[in-house]
């Protein structure tokens, strides 16, 4: 973020991840009122959404692979329009219809993340820890707002008129398209190399690892906690559930610019295992609050703590990491981690699909937390930046 130029071209992209990441994360505080559109049941909604983060998630590195090799730019502009067809689940009811339109739209957020990461850390020079937090604020406050409006909408209109959460996107796409003011750099800055800010250190295999066990826990979290909070609290539950999912996005953005800031002056990993720490406590109270007030209270401390601290730091890190090229890293960080995430959660919808409660599903999710917090103090002292 050294020059106007890169200030706004840093804007561009991170609106643009708003955007496709508000179709990423429309559905899923949905998926009970989906299985009650497309008559199936909860279970074989979370197995699907687990297929399609799979599916979304193996695009990645391929997007990350071609954005090295100067390939298929229009990918920037390409991945929000198809990520819109996600809005049209209004016009059917048949399952095999519904799942192919939820296809086409993650193939376009797959698209999208690897080229707009990395053109994210070249336009924000020597601060990437911050940069890159900005960028990604986007992400979680597009799935944040995109599932209260959703639930609300759906509440009130059912899936009729839904296609109107097309527009943002396909705006998106014609300004990318026409190169608006700051699209131009998006589309030129793929594979600028950012400004190292140490000489790589740590293992890209590590820091995957930690990403991958990490997203499995958000993944869990995304996908059960709607419908925990339902089956907990009846309609009320359903209506809070979007708003406690904004709330989590809102507070993982607000906790993404702390976190960045802080890295500069700390360092990435002793944070990443501070976060990780405090983050315990929060998620376990989150998924056994007793009442809808409580769930979105503790959804604020638990976005701070769990998405605001790993997920920005991990980018970076992996961006000074040692093996493969930065594309290809970036697209196997975005897509790999988050790919694990979603076979994590075909499993748990099996899980529960053979008895196993909900609640104990996002237990669940507290695992790799300790682990994580663990191997990245281990990682700070071992490296001089921390």
């Amino acid at each position: 973020m050294d020059s106007p130029t890169k200030r706004a071209r840093l804007t561009v992209l991170t609106l643009g991840h708003a955007t496709v990441d508000c179709y990423g994360g429309l559905l899923a505080p949905l998926i009970p009122a989906l299985a009650r559109h497309l008559h199936v049941e909860v279970c074989q909604m979370a197995m699907l959404f687990g297929g399609l983060g799979v599916f979304m998630n193996l695009v990645q590195p391929v997007a990350g692979y071609f954005t090295s090799h100067r390939r298929f730019p229009a990918f920037l502009a390409t991945g929000p329009l198809l990520a819109t067809v996600v809005c049209l689940v209004g016009f059917t009811e048949s399952y095999l219809v519904a799942s192919i339109l939820f296809l086409i739209g993650h193939l376009g957020v797959g698209i999208y993340h690897p080229p707009a990461l990395m053109a994210a850390q070249e336009a924000s020079g020597k601060r990437q820890n911050l940069g890159v937090s900005i960028f990604l604020s986007g992400g979680f406050l597009g799935v944040s707002i995109a599932g209260v409006a959703a639930t609300q909408w759906v509440a009130h209109y059912q899936f009729q008129y839904f296609w109107l959460f097309a527009a943002p996107g396909v705006l998106l796409a014609l300004a990318l398209m026409f190169r608006l003011p700051g699209s131009r750099a998006v589309f030129a800055s793929g594979e600028h190399p950012a400004v190292m800010e140490h000489s790589p250190s740590q293992p890209f295999s590590v820091i995957m690892t930690m990403a991958s066990l990490m997203a499995a826990s958000s993944c869990l979290l995304m996908a059960f906690l709607a419908a925990h909070m339902e089956a907990c609290f009846g309609r009320e539950g359903f209506l809070a559930g979007g708003v406690t999912l904004l709330l989590l996005g809102i507070s993982s953005a607000a906790g993404s610019y702390f976190w960045g800031y802080l890295a500069h002056r700390v360092g990435r990993f002793k944070l990443l295992a501070a976060g990780q720490f405090l983050a315990l406590p929060f998620y376990a109270a989150l998924t056994h609050a007793p009442s809808v007030r409580a769930a979105m209270i503790l959804s604020i401390p638990t976005g701070l703590c769990m998405g605001g601290a790993f997920f920005p730091l991990v980018a970076n890190a992996a961006r000074h990491a040692r093996g493969l090229t930065p594309g290809l890293r970036t697209g196997l960080l975005v897509g790999g981690s988050w790919g694990f995430g979603s076979m994590i959660t075909i499993l748990a919808g099996f899980a529960n699909q053979h008895g196993v409660a909900i609640p104990a599903i996002l237990t669940m999710g507290l695992l790799p937390m300790p682990f994580v917090a663990i191997l990245s103090a281990r990682m700070a002292k071992r490296d001089k930046n921390g």
